[in-house]
């Protein structure tokens, strides 16, 4: 945080709590610099850049480029992609992973209609579709799990906390660039919650 002198040195967990853009962006560099296409190819086995069928026409789909095929990729693409920048991800596909972290793993399809009924009776359903059965490992979850929590607990998305029950989740934000530079802001939060026995997930966005 340049304004107000910086964090120092911090933990993985600190990083993500406090929403560090400078550290998410230096581990990522440093563990994958000489060889980005396996960032890009674990994000792609969590089939995070698979458009999804929600039955909604000209929906969104996600883009995240892969060095490989991306004729435009820079040194600069691995630490920018790691925040978020040269991709496009919507907050529907967010959501669908930020609820498989809550599921133990599991990514579920997301459903908006679940029957479709004809004079009371029902004519189509839709029924549960698993899509990815572990988007990693049960030891990469007992990591990240707590760090959400922190986010919460003492970090960026503190004033979501609520003596009810513990919430997990992650703040981001976004520059909105115009014709004349910086616009705007987009923000958002994504979690689920009770924390320890998770039952409802969400994403909230402010533009």
């Amino acid at each position: 945080n340049a304004h107000r002198g910086g964090y120092g040195v911090l933990t993985a967990t600190q990083i993500i709590q406090e929403s560090s853009n400078v550290g998410i962006s230096d581990i990522i560099y440093k563990h994958y610099k000489d060889n980005p296409g396996r960032f890009v190819d674990k994000i792609y086995a969590m089939k995070l850049n698979e458009g999804i069928d929600f039955l909604i026409p000209e929906s969104g789909k996600p883009r995240i480029p892969h060095p490989k095929e991306n004729k435009s990729w820079s040194k600069l693409s691995l630490p920018w992609m790691s925040i978020g920048n040269e991709v496009r991800i919507p907050p529907i596909y967010t959501l669908m992973f930020y609820n498989a972290i809550a599921n133990n793993g599991e990514m579920v399809k997301p459903r908006l209609v679940r029957n479709i009924s004809e004079n009371g009776t029902v004519v189509k359903s839709f029924e549960r579709e698993v899509l990815n059965p572990a988007i990693c490992s049960e030891a990469t979850l007992r990591k990240i799990k707590p760090m959400l929590e922190a986010v919460v607990e003492k970090g960026t998305a503190k004033d979501v906390k609520t003596t009810k029950f513990p919430i997990a989740g992650k703040t981001g934000t976004a520059q909105i660039l115009g014709r004349g530079g910086v616009e705007g802001h987009q923000v958002s939060f994504c979690g689920y919650f009770p924390a320890d026995n998770p039952q409802y997930s969400c994403i909230v966005v402010v533009r």
